[in-house]
């Protein structure tokens, strides 16, 4: 019975949050009519660990050496086997010089920006006359806890020439085992204001798990130093594999609940430049930051195509 009842529960609810999805983001303005069905297969079928551990990663192994990701000397195979592992990559950095480009190009070029608890209508981007400090403090001072950003890799230059390196490409092609893949760019600001227990829900500040793509992976980049103090990422390492059935539901978790229930969470500490990838179909959160502001990137690589907005990549290898 209890089955039953949890197949009943993930069928309504791949339902609802297509629906949910497919209105809010206008996803068949640019995707066509059949995202809804391709969408609800996704996320019905393939919330199944069993389904989607059928798609496996795809090693070269004509790749024997270290290559070279922005500075960073690593073997191909030895991370993807990693992630496939653990579900999340070590942390790497990011050349400084390259970093500060990169970093400009954020702040001052975003486009497609929204807030959360913007209760005095302030202008949320970023002032040409400010700096990075006083545009944080501004937005702190005001309660927003959190800003969003849609980015246009055509319009951003350096960061375009990171995440379509081929080192990079060939990294998270081999562990989604696709020729095809979607990529999406943004950036989050999480400020240490109080917040409501709704919007800690809304800024992903509980423990869940995504499911947009039949196979997917997440490439975060910290754009300011985060520890305990600033909201680090956080994973509970192998949940891309297997998950506790009473976590088998795409929703929000407590901290209470998961740290209960498994023993190997995994804390994203950095200083600016660090990046790091993640199968985010494990349990994941960003923590509420406490005393600084976290700034990060969040680029999304999947294995099908389709658009979560109009600026985003369809790339074929």
């Amino acid at each position: 019975m209890k089955y039953f009842i949890f197949i009943s529960k993930l069928f309504l609810d791949a339902l609802r949050d297509t629906i949910k999805i497919v209105n809010y983001f206008k996803l068949r303005n640019f995707n066509g009519f059949f995202v809804v069905l391709k969408l609800f297969l996704i996320r019905f079928f393939y919330a199944f660990p069993y389904i989607r551990n059928l798609k496996k990663i795809n090693l070269d192994l004509s790749l024997k050496d270290e290559v070279n990701l922005c500075y960073n000397y690593i073997n191909l195979n030895n991370t993807v086997k990693a992630i496939d592992i653990k579900g999340y990559t070590e942390t790497f950095k990011i050349n400084n010089d390259i970093f500060e480009k990169i970093k400009q190009e954020i702040l001052n070029n975003n486009n497609d920006v929204s807030a959360k608890k913007n209760l005095n209508n302030i202008i949320i981007r970023k002032n040409d006359s400010e700096n990075e400090k006083e545009y944080l403090i501004r937005l702190t001072e005001n309660r927003v806890s959190r800003v969003t950003g849609v980015l246009n890799l055509d319009r951003s230059k350096y960061l375009r020439e990171f995440v379509l390196s081929k080192e990079l490409i060939k990294l998270v092609s081999s562990y989604i085992n696709s020729k095809t893949l979607s990529i999406n760019a943004s950036y989050f600001i999480s400020l240490p204001v109080k917040t409501s227990e709704q919007e800690k829900f809304e800024n992903a500040q509980y423990f869940h798990w995504d499911n947009d793509f039949r196979k997917f992976l997440k490439l975060y980049i910290y754009l300011t130093d985060v520890d305990d103090l600033s909201g680090p990422h956080v994973y509970v390492e192998g949940s891309h594999k297997n998950k506790k059935f009473k976590h088998g539901l795409p929703r929000l978790y407590s901290d209470e609940n998961i740290y209960n229930s498994y023993s190997r969470v995994k804390k994203f500490y950095g200083k600016k430049g660090s990046f790091f990838f993640t199968d985010s179909y494990g349990l994941h959160k960003g923590e509420k930051p406490k005393s600084s502001a976290r700034i990060l990137l969040n680029i999304h690589f999947g294995s099908d195509k389709i658009k979560y907005h109009p600026d985003d990549l369809i790339l074929k290898i």
